[in-house]
């Protein structure tokens, strides 16, 4: 296990303190029976949509790509498919179809690594990485509902971050812009690793393409990811804006033994006019919906069809289309930021896109503060109340009692180990509570030590005496 940053560490402090509160920090996942409400609440429609994309022309009109393959290799991948189609439908569970025939979807050594110096490096892929981008907001904050797990989905392909935004314009994106395109941990890896386009969820044998699971857990993606682009297209101008709405699309895809279900997503816009009820919180413009792509059923599910479908996406959108509107996103929202040096540092506040759906404690303090005002969406590229927001931060410090360090976030957004994914249950407040820590900590609360001194100097090494 990695080590603890000092936000988890404090949570850890609290449960320990009290094993109740574990409920607080709790989120809920894609299995869970209200996952799909907590869809809704972020306006994320849960049924297809059947009318037509009006912006649909370009993406209809995708061109067919030829894989650069030899003959050779041709006929070796061939075969490797029908084996491990073979293996799969005699009987699978995830991690086996995952590891075999979803790989096999990407045809990485054409569509991913490039195969000459005129098809460049541009895409790559994670597998079971979880998000820890700040999440989208959600009428759950304001009703005191549990949030949503961030999304892990089972294979993401995203855009190599140097190729779409060089290392000049990344160093001089401010820190909250930067997680915007950086979905994945914020090190030296995951910095490389931006805006996932197309995720996939890998199924145990015979599980239907409809699967409810599978779908809670695209949508989920989706809206994140398209949240995301949005919040990077409005910061580079109107113009930009309205390229995300006409132009920007995710794809999603669940697949088993049974075939292959991709669906396209995109955001819609709320008219301004529309009920105060309509909108997430004030301001914020989006509902998320999506519409079947390409459905290939158990008897059609062959290589050559499968990478027919893959090519058009992962080539004639990603590489072809998407790419020059980052690009091009990215270029205008530096340069907007750079001309407008208080939006910048503003932007520096890594909690700036959250709409202000953030909860304040002390570190060292196991008793959270009311939460903050929440602050109106940036209303345009270049718009942010940041007096309220700074207001709201000092009327929180002096209602308490001399805290001894600064505020933080209780989201565990930065703590990837420790923050509960789409495909981890939540841990229960009973099941911390019957923890022999837990146990201790009810019974022997003299011990004010942090729970990793305790564990240091313990018998058995694991918190037990």
């Amino acid at each position: 296990m990695p080590p603890l940053d000092e936000e988890a560490a404090a949570i850890i402090d609290a449960i320990m303190a009290d094993p109740t509160k574990a409920k607080d920090y709790a989120r809920i996942g894609p299995t869970h029976p209200s996952f799909p409400n907590g869809l809704g609440r972020r306006n994320v429609l849960l049924k297809k949509n059947t009318d037509p994309d009006p912006h649909a022309g370009s993406i209809d009109d995708l061109p067919q790509i030829t894989l650069e393959e030899t003959d050779a290799e041709r006929e070796t991948y061939e075969k490797l498919w029908k084996m491990d189609q073979d293996k799969c439908g005699n009987g699978s569970n995830e991690a086996l179809f995952q590891r075999t025939l979803m790989m096999s979807f990407i045809a990485r050594h054409c569509l991913i690594y490039g195969r000459s110096a005129s098809s460049p490096f541009n895409l790559d892929f994670s597998v079971e990485e979880t998000w820890t981008c700040p999440p989208m907001p959600s009428r759950a904050y304001e009703l005191s509902n549990k949030l949503l797990t961030q999304p892990r989905p089972d294979l993401a392909v995203y855009f190599c971050r140097e190729k779409l935004i060089p290392d000049g314009l990344w160093d001089n994106m401010p820190n909250a812009t930067q997680r915007l395109a950086c979905y994945e941990r914020p090190d030296l890896i995951g910095r490389d690793r931006v805006f996932h386009f197309f995720t996939i969820e890998g199924k145990r044998s015979q599980t239907s393409t409809d699967d409810n699971t599978a779908m809670v857990q695209s949508l989920n993606n989706a809206s994140q990811a398209l949240h995301n682009m949005f919040e990077f297209f409005q910061d580079a101008g109107p113009h930009h804006r309205e390229k995300f709405f006409s132009e920007v699309r995710f794809f999603s895809a669940v697949a088993s033994t049974e075939g292959l279900n991709i669906r396209i997503h995109r955001a819609i816009e709320i008219p301004e006019n529309s009920s105060k009820f309509d909108f997430v919180v004030p301001g914020y413009p989006l509902r998320f919906e999506f519409r079947e792509f390409a459905n290939v059923k158990k008897h059609e599910f062959d290589r050559k069809k499968v990478l027919e479908i893959f090519g058009r996406i992962l080539v004639g959108y990603a590489k072809d289309k998407l790419l020059g509107l980052l690009k091009n996103a990215a270029e205008d929202l530096v340069e907007n930021l750079n001309t407008n040096p208080d939006q910048n540092k503003a932007r520096e506040d890594k909690d700036f896109y959250r709409h202000g759906q953030v909860d304040k404690t002390p570190k060292g303090s196991n008793i959270p503060t009311p939460r903050p005002s929440r602050s109106q969406s940036v209303q345009s590229p270049m718009s942010v109340d940041t007096e309220a927001r700074n207001a709201t931060q000092q009327s929180s410090s002096s209602n308490m009692a001399a805290p001894t360090r600064p505020n933080q976030s209780f989201d565990m957004m930065l703590s990837e180990r420790t923050t509960p994914t789409q495909s981890e249950p939540s841990p229960s407040s009973a099941q911390v509570s019957s923890s022999p820590l837990g146990k201790r900590r009810k019974t022997q609360g003299e011990d004010r030590r942090s729970p990793r001194l305790r564990t240091r100097n313990s018998k058995y090494g694991d918190g037990t005496y």
